[in-house]
């Protein structure tokens, strides 16, 4: 059965920010019977995100936003497959 997958997360601010860094654990993992397919993850506005992987292999991205802003928005879309017993 494929399966699909759309996180938002949102954050506004009262007034404007100058800088932001965000830790987003967003992106699943391949497993016996589940299968990451596409993923992708961005945000409103576009920020700088290093890939990096935890103490416990998981996928993390550090996502930095240096230009004003009032709001965030961050999503992440997946498509994967899994076994339907």
């Amino acid at each position: 059965m494929r399966i699909s997958v759309e996180h938002v997360t949102r954050y506004r601010y009262g007034d404007e920010a100058s800088y932001a860094v965000q830790s987003l654990r967003l992106t699943p993992g391949s497993y016996d019977g589940h299968k990451v397919l596409d993923w992708a993850v961005e945000s409103r506005p576009a920020g700088q995100m290093l890939a990096s992987r935890d103490g416990f292999g998981n996928a993390v991205h550090l996502l930095t936003i240096d230009t004003p802003h009032r709001e965030i928005e961050i999503v992440a879309r997946a498509l994967g497959w899994a076994d339907a017993e």
